[in-house]
């Protein structure tokens, strides 16, 4: 509830394609075809211009939200939906819902779950997506979505152009003092993970050999990945030569965490001039 109050404070001033456009904000609705279980956050009302071509963003956007046959798209699932209105796909009436679910005795083997976070124009959108018997699940998507232009978000702007070269070096030193954060955030992501093999996988963290130091990272400015009520994600490229030690794997281990800069830390290689950054100064503490 916390981050629709806040999306629909941040909309609720942009310009919208029809008079019956009051106010647009978020709700829950029900998938008409139902292949997984869950509810997904769309833009409301869905008879309002701005809120179908947000909610085409999403949907167009996302691998997790809505699976269309092939057939229906003949490839091109963005074409297929141009044509299509989020009404097609999703409807309020939870009674329908559950009526086609005890009806048709659907067992999902999938189930969704949306949130989302606002700042300003920024908004990111979240999908989880856990997939009964899926070792890998659960799968997150981040769609980091311009309101004001109903856009997807090019991190680029947000730099300061005479900064970009600055930044990618600031963020290489920031990781490298910032190590002990980025293997929590690796193993708090495979800790979701229902694979029992991770066991013998993360033992090599706890081992008493285990050096901070013997990882090599790589990260810049186009690793951005999303953006959080605490600051700025960027995904952290990570070559981890610890498992050279392990009498099974002896090799050196590739795998990606994250690493969160807080937006006061990040604030100086900001372009202050994009109609993005109002969001992001709020944040600033």
């Amino acid at each position: 509830m916390k981050y629709i109050s806040l999306l629909f404070l941040c909309i609720i001033g942009l310009g919208y394609g029809q008079t019956s456009c009051k106010a647009l904000k978020i709700e829950e609705y029900y998938p008409i075809s139902i292949s997984k279980k869950g509810t997904v956050k769309l833009f409301s009302p869905l008879n309002c211009d701005k809120a179908e071509k947000l909610n085409k963003l999403i949907l167009t956007n996302s691998e997790n939200i809505l699976e269309i046959e092939n057939d229906s798209v003949s490839g091109d699932s963005a074409k297929y939906l141009e044509r299509k209105k989020t009404s097609d796909f999703f409807t309020k009436d939870s009674f329908d819902y559950q009526k086609v679910i005890e009806e048709h005795d659907i067992e999902f083997p999938g189930s969704i779950n949306t949130t989302v976070f606002c700042t300003g124009d920024i908004l990111v959108y979240t999908t989880k997506y856990d997939y009964m018997g899926d070792k890998g699940a659960p799968y997150y998507e981040f769609i980091n979505i311009d309101l004001k232009n109903a856009s997807l978000i090019n991190f680029d702007v947000l730099i300061d152009k005479n900064q970009k070269v600055q930044l990618s070096k600031w963020l290489a030193v920031y990781a490298k003092t910032h190590k002990k954060q980025i293997i929590n955030n690796y193993l708090q992501s495979l800790s979701e993970k229902a694979d029992q093999l991770l066991g013998a996988y993360l033992d090599v963290f706890e081992q008493p050999y285990y050096n901070l130091n013997k990882l090599k990272l790589e990260i810049n400015s186009g690793d951005f990945y999303y953006f959080s009520p605490n600051g700025i994600v960027f995904n952290v490229h990570v070559k981890d030569s610890n498992f050279l030690l392990d009498e099974e794997r002896k090799r050196n281990e590739e795998y990606t965490s994250t690493i969160i800069i807080p937006y006061k830390s990040i604030n100086r290689f900001l372009n202050r001039k994009s109609d993005l950054y109002a969001g992001i100064k709020k944040r600033i503490k």
